[in-house]
């Protein structure tokens, strides 16, 4: 056995205490093993004396401080250490308790014990507890001693230190076994569990133990500790073991609690392991030491005993004789060295309530003569009365520091000698007291004592005072309030600076700066003052006491806690009220959105209960509910603007008997959602909204302004029936609703109806007729919807509802134009608020002649820079193709359009397209109801602009795309650029013109059945793999004749036949004898771009000559002989040349969604009344780059766009030349038949030089396909092949290669790999849900380096701005990869890219703590380039100075320094710390690399001059040392 302790020792020297572990070892089986040598006859007669053996006395050299009782430090209190402490201060939500050597710790609330935190979660969440619950001001006092258990040790950077500690029982004896600890006799803390008839069931925090406290051991401890009252649940009680019966696993034990038998239960032959602070323990003096004692315990253990903790203050050491016995007080037992410190102080001993400090001094008294009675390192010893009363003080020495750096070169001791001697008289200032070591704690510093000292009550709470700005400080605010002729201490809590949250407090607060306040509380000498402006000139009389509330009285308080539930406000003094969320208003609200921290509330006494210290806030005044009432539902109000905020208007409801502040949402001011936030915008303070709905009751109402619920309103006016709620609720009625969550399976949504408040669920599904996700549909948070019932379950408050267009409309042709023309008001809304500001937007009119050069030009059309600085977009439907248009040309058109959502307006170059459309609108001659034909020249989501013709030239109309609030996608499919077809005009009104295509006015059933065809177009469209057919049947209406017809979706691509009729929006007059010639026509085969199907089924280009042979090989097999049209069901989008590519481009590509990707030229006219279709193509969203590659869905890197045109129009030329040629049956010359065969031998050669480039960019998945074969460990092949996929809004087909991708490549090309799951991250985050991304996020880790994954994912949050997932992820990785430098690197750049400082400067404080200090200087110093880079200059320099400070040596860190200032172009800051650098004394090769450094820096940022200097300041150096080199020889 004692081989084996000494190897359990560290090598390197003998340590303190090693030879008395080695003599006092003891054998496992209990067995002392003693020294050999037995003490002589005269130490024999010793022992019968009394006195101590010399055999064991403790060796002297076993102290660690020689003859000196060592103090309790913040460096020794370690986590997991045990200790007795002392109550200092009780708050509302946590202790704050005094350990020995002046330490202070603080106790959470949900530190005290389990059981205590469970009843507060139950009181949250609504429930009562199962017996009395206390505050924790019930339960402690202060001098009260307890056991607590440190938890975390904190040092701050100013040198401060931050602990906290436990009281729970289990965590007290979690290093205890219970057959050890639970045995008779022995003292345990525990906590009440549950309250019982005949007693309480104790909770010990030991498993498998038992505890039960009887009511009769508990009345002297309820009337002594208690005041009386019963335990409560959770409360903390220190109990003696009477009794233990074990059972096997399980012990039961009885307790008793009576003061007096826990203060004398003696703690004898208790193992070290389990002995507790708080114990009892008979020691023997082994020594007198100079400040304490060295005592034996239990035999042979080792203990001290501070002076300040003897029996009696003040009493001298040489009182104390070696070998005498007494009982003391286990404070704490350090772990390392295993040495126990205790108490003699009779206040720890006693089981008697603590006496208070302050009888007769009080914090803040000035005491004339305290006598110095010693000095030590911590500082200068007093006394403050006479010798018997025992008042002890202490002068720290960092209050007297300044009078101690006067002389750095005299030890410590000795100038605190001479400055203050013993037995010298100081006057001094009483400013704390430490429970624990019975001391208060003073200063001789003078500004502290002129400030008067507070004295008795001369201020009452709630009393109105003047005070003056000292400082700002960590608590607040230190002020100063002047009271007569008198100054007094006090301070001002952060949250009553100011009304509102201070971002900047010392911008506001200078020092000698003069505030009106108000006296918040006065507590032990301590003064609060409120300085919020609010409660300062309120006339409510303040609340002082718990005493003084009453039911229905009015209170102003402050909100210090919010959570769902409510809110908690304080009031003056202790005073406090709880606001439950359903008090708050009418309508159930979470008042952590309603309201903040700090915020000043008027409310009213609800319920009061003094036993418990219970007041029920309420914000519905008593008597006055009604008048919050008389806002209905569905009634209309006129509004006045008080304010425009980010949320919407928020406004006063007029013409009712009380002043009502109500809000009109953002989402509820219009029908459009691109208009929302211009809208927003143009409303001023003041303005009166008239007959505004009332969508939502409540304290504070809501309204709405959207014009596509006023017939909802209408009905909910006219109904005979007043219930609201569930009884209103009936099959088949249409409500209005608001989007709450979106999610990939639908979306959730709130009914805006009376009474009803609950979320439902409506599936995709019954979103939509057109069978898209949700995500497609663009559905977002706050999206209205017209919502129909199903079916009500009324049992489970379920609703089944539709949000179907089909469902929800009932035909009616004028919801349509009533909801263009509530946009077409919007937008003049718009520009006439853009007039008033003078933007150049606003004076461009439709039909006025503008000037502009071309800025960029395209495919898809130009985009121009007007005269007026607006920027102009032409499409290329609106100039002629025939003259080349290049930048920098200037040209002259007319303005189609005004597009005020992306500040622009749309051109027309075509002359005659200009000649049709006046400079101003002319109505005289029109009319609603007039029919008149129209061409279509503009396409657009939000409408369709036409130009008329007849009665109606020179005029522009609009024509609506959307038939129903519920048609989120625009049926801009149907409507063709330059067809010329009958419209009816609706609404002819201020320059606005409103038509509708005359099949819909004449036959409004057409438009019920356009569902349906744009059901299947869309299918057809985005189906581009599927090879099975579908027949659907259609009704088109045409004359006074329904024919059925059939539309066949086949595997080549989408035929409508369309027999003895030609339908198309609009089309109607198709009986004109000009309609039936130009039926006659050939069809110009460069109208269309046919996308087949290639064998593998994907998609391929094909010439429209190769369409045409396959459709009408279809059309002859499959009916007879008639005229047909043939429809592509998608149509391949071009792409622009990354040379052509223009900034300004990005509206372009959005305006013309909708228009043919190959428009017809103006002299190419349309010879055949076809149904011609453009499908809009969605934007796709770039993905971003979150890779050292390039991952971005840019157009222009994919198929080049000019070589794919050139291609289809040779091919568009050639199919008509060979339909032409068919047509006319004209027989060929050989030499013609030579040149065919010539040209199709040319055309396959050059088919298969094609094929044979390399370079040639892919324009098909073929290609592509191809391309990944030639290279199939290539990442960035696989990549470009999932960004063509995404182009084309293919998520799953660009999800499926990426996979495909990952199992191609090599398991040897790690970097490849990891480059493809990069690119799938990207596209998760971008396109998927949470849950895919989730799926793949954990994939990627197990394949991959996970350092790298998690590295390349934060990057991908922070490109993409998701907060919530950035501080999410690098928790965990600070969890993982904590000694890796790079992420807290990598983790602390992307904070401060987002803007989080604080977190990211919290981040490089963990940093410090996890990793090696070898390292922290290059951390140090590459926070500072990231901080210089993305947030305070000055902080950076700060850091960079720290380092320098410690290592002055660095020449690498000088450099970097030097590097950062001149990025950020601090030149001069720069100069100034290389001539810092230089000035040194370093070796020679480290002033040749600073010369050097400094030498370039003038000679790149500098002046010639300075470079000179530098070069002589480097000579002067080389003859300095030189010098010094030669006296030193010579030496």
């Amino acid at each position: 056995m004692v081989a084996t302790a000494e190897r359990s020792f560290p090598r390197g020297g003998t340590k303190p205490g090693v030879a008395l572990l080695k003599k006092q070892t003891f054998s496992l089986f209990g067995k002392k093993k003693t020294s050999s040598k037995k003490p002589s006859r005269k130490q024999q007669r010793k022992l019968k004396k009394g006195a101590v053996s010399k055999v064991t006395k403790v060796p002297k050299t076993y102290t660690a401080v020689g003859k000196t009782v060592k103090k309790l430090t913040y460096k020794e209190l370690i986590e997991g250490m045990l200790v007795l402490g002392c109550v200092k201060e009780v708050r509302e939500y946590d202790l704050s308790v005094n350990l020995p050597g002046c330490l202070v710790a603080k106790v959470p609330v949900t530190n005290i014990s389990a059981a205590y935190t469970s009843v507060l979660q139950s009181l949250t969440e609504g429930k009562s507890p199962d017996g009395d619950f206390y505050k924790l001001r019930q339960i402690f006092l202060e001098g009260q001693h307890v056991v607590c258990k440190v938890t975390q040790v904190r040092h701050t950077d100013t040198g401060g230190h931050r602990v906290t500690a436990t009281l729970a029982p289990h965590e007290l004896h979690a290093d205890c076994p219970p057959a050890s600890l639970v045995v008779q006799g022995t003292v345990l803390t525990t906590a009440v569990k549950s309250v019982e008839d005949h007693g309480y069931v104790m909770d010990t925090g030991m498993f498998g133990v038992r505890a039960f406290l009887k009511k009769d051991f508990a009345k002297e401890y309820e009337r002594v500790w208690n005041s009386g009252r019963p335990l409560g649940v959770g409360q903390l009680v220190r109990c003696v073991v009477s009794k233990a019966v074990s059972a096997g696993n399980v012990t039961t034990v009885s307790l008793t609690a009576v003061p007096n038998a826990v203060a004398s239960a003696v703690q004898e032959d208790t193992p070290l392991h389990c002995l507790l602070p708080g114990a009892l323990v008979n020691i023997t003096i082994a020594e007198v030491l100079r400040n304490g004692l060295r005592v034996l315990y239990n035999d042979d253990k080792v203990g001290y005993i501070s002076e300040r903790h003897l029996s009696t203050p003040g009493k001298k050491l040489q009182n104390y004789s070696v070998g005498s016995e007494l009982k003391a007080r286990l404070l704490y037992i350090l772990p390392a060295v295993k040495i126990a410190y205790f108490s003699l102080d009779p206040t720890i001993l006693s089981a008697d309530l603590p006496m208070s400090p302050f009888t007769t001094i009080n914090i803040g008294d000035i005491i004339v003569k305290a006598k110095v009675i010693g000095i030590d390192a911590n500082g200068v010893s007093i006394r403050l009365g006479k010798k018997n009363q025992g008042l002890r003080g202490l002068v720290s020495t960092f209050r007297i520091r300044k009078e101690l750096s006067k002389e750095p070169e005299v030890s410590l001791i000795k100038r605190l000698g001479r400055l203050y001697p013993i037995g010298a008289k100081q006057k001094c200032k009483v400013i704390g007291y430490d429970f624990m070591e019975r001391l208060f704690f003073c200063t001789f510093e003078k500004n502290e004592l002129e400030d008067q000292p507070l004295g008795k009550n001369p201020l009452s709470l709630g009393q109105k005072v003047r005070c003056i700005v000292k400082k700002i400080v960590k608590s607040g605010l230190a002020v100063q309030v002047i009271h007569g002729k008198k100054l007094f201490d006090a301070t001002v809590p952060p949250l009553h600076m100011s009304d509102v949250p201070l971002q900047h407090p010392k911008k506001k607060f200078t020092t000698g700066l003069k505030f009106n306040g108000r006296v918040l509380s006065l507590k032990d000498g301590k003064l609060r003052l409120t300085l919020k402006p609010s409660l300062v000139s309120s006339k409510v009389p303040p609340v002082t006491k718990p005493e003084d509330v009453i039911p229905g009285l009015e209170c102003e308080g402050v909100i210090v806690h919010l959570s769902e539930k409510g809110a908690l406000i304080a009031f003056y003094g202790d005073a406090r009220g709880w606001l439950p969320a359903k008090k708050i208003s009418l309508e159930r609200v979470n008042p952590a959105t309603v309201f903040y921290l700090g915020q000043v509330v008027c409310c009213y006494v609800d319920e009061v209960n003094l036993d418990k210290n219970s007041v029920i806030l309420t914000l519905l005044p008593h008597g006055k509910a009604s008048t919050h009432t008389n806002i209905k539902f569905g009634t209309a109000y006129n509004l006045v603007v008080k304010s425009v905020q980010p949320d919407g208007l928020h406004v006063a409801v007029e013409g009712v008997s009380a002043v009502v502040a109500g809000l009109v949402p953002l989402h509820l001011l219009s029908d459009h959602t691109g208009l929302l936030h211009l809208l927003l915008q143009t409303f001023q303070t003041g303005e009166t909204l008239h007959n505004v709905f009332c969508c939502e009751e409540g304290l504070h109402p809501k309204f709405t302004l959207r014009q596509s619920l006023n017939n909802f309103f209408n009905w909910w006016a006219s109904r005979t029936d007043n219930t609201v709620g569930w009884e209103a609720l009936e099959k088949d009625l249409i409500v209005p609703s608001v989007v709450t969550k979106v999610e990939e399976k639908g979306v959730s949504v709130q009914l805006l109806f009376p009474g009803i408040h609950n979320n439902f669920f409506i599936p995709v599904k019954d979103l939509s007729d057109v069978g898209k996700s949700v995500t497609e549909l663009g559905i977002q948070q706050n999206h209205v919807l017209t919502v129909k019932i199903l079916r009500i379950v009324a049992n489970k408050n379920k609703l089944v509802l539709s949000a179907k267009v089909s469902h929800c409309w009932n035909g009616n042709i004028q919801d349509g134009v009533l909801l263009l023309a509530s946009y077409l008001h919007d937008k003049q809304r718009i520009l006439h608020h853009l007039s008033e500001k003078n933007e150049p937007l606003a004076h461009l009119k439709p039909g006025m002649v503008v000037e502009g050069c071309v800025s960029s030009v395209s495919s898809l059309g130009a985009v121009l820079q007007l005269t007026s600085g607006v920027r102009a977009v032409v499409e290329s439907h609106h100039y002629n193709p025939d003259i080349k248009i290049e930048v920098g040309a200037k040209v002259t058109g007319k303005v189609i359009m005004v597009d005020v959502g992306h500040n622009c307006v749309d051109v027309t170059l075509r002359p005659d397209v200009l000649d049709r459309i006046g400079t101003n609108q002319d109505l005289s001659e029109l009319e609603a109801g007039l029919s008149v034909r129209a061409e279509t020249l503009l396409v657009k989501p939000e409408c369709v602009i036409v130009s008329l013709r007849g009665v109606g030239l020179y005029n522009l109309a609009s024509v609506p795309t959307r038939r129903h609030i519920n048609d989120i996608l625009p049926f801009t499919l149907l409507f063709s650029l330059g067809k010329v077809s009958k419209v009816v005009l609706q609404l002819v009104e201020n320059d606005l013109i409103i038509a509708l295509p005359k099949t819909y006015v004449t036959k409004p059933q057409l438009l019920k059945k356009t569902n349906m065809l744009y059901h299947d177009m869309l299918v057809a469209k985005n189906s581009g793999t599927e090879n099975k057919s579908e027949i659907v049947s259609v009704d088109i209406m045409e004359g006074s004749d329904v024919e059925k017809k059939q539309l066949l979706i086949e595997d080549v691509g989408i035929k409508k036949e369309l027999e003895n009729s030609g339908f198309d929006a609009g089309v109607t007059d198709i009986n004109s004898d000009k309609r039936q010639k130009n039926r006659k026509r050939k069809i110009s085969e460069t109208e269309q771009q046919c996308s087949l199907l290639d064998s593998h089924g994907n998609k391929s280009l094909a010439t429209p000559s190769k369409a045409k042979e396959a459709t009408t090989k279809k059309n002859n097999e499959t009916s007879p002989p008639k005229r047909k049209l043939h429809v592509p069901h998608s149509s391949f989008k071009e792409e622009t040349d990354s040379e052509c590519v223009h900034p300004d481009e990005s509206h372009l590509q959005d305006s013309v969604s909708g228009c043919p990707e190959f428009p017809l030229s103006p002299k190419k006219k349309l010879k055949d009344s076809s149904f011609h279709t453009d499908y809009t193509e969605t934007e796709v969203k770039p993905l971003g780059s979150g890779t050292k590659f390039i991952w971005n869905a840019d157009p222009s890197m994919l198929p080049a766009v000019r070589v794919v045109q050139a291609q289809n129009e040779s091919s568009s030329d050639e199919g008509d030349d060979q339909e032409v040629s068919s047509k006319k049956r004209k027989k060929l010359s050989a030499a013609e038949r030579r040149e065919l065969a010539r040209q199709e031998e040319e055309k396959l050669r050059e088919a298969e030089r094609r094929l044979a480039d390399s370079q040639l960019v892919p324009q098909s998945a073929d290609d592509f396909d191809r391309l990944v074969l030639a290279s199939p460990n290539s990442s960035m092949c696989w990549i470009k092949y999932m960004a063509f996929h995404l182009q084309a809004t293919e998520i799953e087909k660009a999800r499926a290669v990426a996979f495909r991708a990952l199992k191609t490549i090599s398991f040897r090309e790690e970097q490849e790999k990891l480059n493809v799951w990069v690119a799938l991250l990207n596209l998760e985050n971008l396109y998927g849900t949470k849950e895919s991304l989730d799926k793949v996020l954990e994939d990627a880790v197990q394949a991959n380096d996970p350092f790298k994954v998690n590295m390349q994912m934060l990057q991908i949050y922070a490109d993409s701005g998701k907060l919530q997932e950035v501080d999410q992820l690098i928790g965990q990785i600070m969890k993982r990869f904590s000694s890796n430098k790079e992420m807290w690197l990598h983790a602390g750049g992307v904070l401060l890219r987002l803007g989080q400082l604080d977190k990211a400067r919290d981040l490089l404080q963990k940093a410090l703590s996890k990793l090696d200090k070898k390292l922290h200087v290059e951390v140090i110093s590459r926070f500072a380039h990231l901080e210089n880079k993305h947030g305070s200059a000055e902080r950076a320099q700060t850091l960079m100075e720290h380092i320098l400070a410690s290592y002055p040596k660095r020449v690498d860190v000088w450099c970097s320094y030097v590097d950062m200032l001149v990025k950020a172009e601090q030149f001069e800051i720069a100069r100034k710390v290389l001539e810092r650098a230089v000035a040194q004394h370093l070796p020679a090769r480290k002033m040749k690399a600073l010369f050097k450094k400094f030498l370039q820096f003038e000679e790149q940022h500098g002046t010639p001059e300075g470079a000179e200097r530098v070069r002589q300041m480097a000579l002067d150096y080389v003859e300095s040392s030189t010098v010094a080199c030669e006296s030193e020889a010579k030496d």
